[in-house]
């Protein structure tokens, strides 16, 4: 399996891997076509089906749909992280991805 960064819209949609996503999120779809030109995480099999996709998003606004709200300043937002598990500790290594991605944009907090 390789990790990639690439732009939506070169993921493929229509793998399985996403249903679930899809089920659970019916604006999925539309999101994910609005992101086009944004980039993600992707691991993929030899064969290009999806085995793990990353969204991580850099913002420096306010967050105001939590609570407490968060005060406007630099940090990362996991946007869309899901695995299929298979022992490969694929998820930690998306963990370090994150760090990572935080780290060299200078953010000062990760959400």
């Amino acid at each position: 399996m390789e990790l990639l960064y690439k732009k939506f819209k070169f993921i493929n949609l229509n793998d399985p891997f996403f249903d679930s996503l899809k089920q659970s999120y019916q604006e999925f779809s539309e999101w994910f076509a609005r992101k086009a030109e944004d980039c993600a995480y992707v691991f993929e099999r030899q064969d290009g089906s999806v085995q793990g996709f990353l969204y991580l998003k850099v913002e420096d606004e306010a967050v105001l749909d939590v609570v407490p709200p968060l005060p406007p300043i630099r940090r990362l937002k996991v946007g869309t992280m899901k695995v299929n598990p298979h022992g490969t500790k694929m998820g930690e290594r998306f963990i370090k991805k994150i760090i990572d991605h935080a780290v060299r944009e200078k953010t000062e907090q990760v959400y």
